[in-house]
């Protein structure tokens, strides 16, 4: 017998959106589930409630059920990811400060278009001895966003574990 009713917990991102809409138009109703919104304030909430039954499933991010399946953060518990709510429209920011550093070392460049990090890492390597380490910061270890500033780091010959802090 299949379960029917659930609770779904989501973080309040404009990707939760379809649960949101789906809700309030009846979708879940017209397939005869009675679903449950969760208002959750973190990924970890949502790993940690769906871990422990708390909650039925989650908007999360994909790659934690991959995480969460494979022990990555300790307990093992299978996941899936049956569905992307979301595909792409993530972005590298920095602070107004950083992009005008970057900008300064990177003068042929127009001021609109898009930085790499090879111009980054001129400026990691000049800062080294006299000033702290750049901070980046990721919505969670295990997220596409993760993996996207490692790569675009990487990519410009920065060690994401070694030259800066994630």
């Amino acid at each position: 017998m299949s379960k029917t009713s659930l609770t779904l917990g989501f973080v309040p991102l404009t990707d939760c959106a379809l649960l949101a809409v789906a809700k309030e138009r009846g979708l879940f109703e017209a397939e005869g589930l009675d679903v449950r919104l969760s208002r959750e304030a973190s990924w970890a909430n949502i790993r940690d409630k769906v871990v422990s039954g708390v909650l039925d499933g989650a908007h999360m991010l994909a790659p934690m059920a991959l995480a969460c399946t494979l022990g990555a953060e300790g307990v093992t518990t299978p996941m899936i990811a049956p569905m992307a709510l979301n595909v792409n429209g993530s972005s590298i920011g920095v602070s107004t400060s950083l992009a005008a550093q970057i900008a300064a070392l990177d003068r042929d460049a127009p001021p609109e278009s898009p930085r790499t990090a090879r111009t980054l890492r001129r400026l990691i390597e000049m800062r080294r001895a006299s000033e702290r380490t750049l901070a980046f910061a990721v919505v969670f270890p295990f997220s596409i966003h993760a993996y996207m500033l490692r790569y675009w780091l990487a990519e410009a010959g920065i060690d994401p574990d070694l030259d800066v802090r994630l």
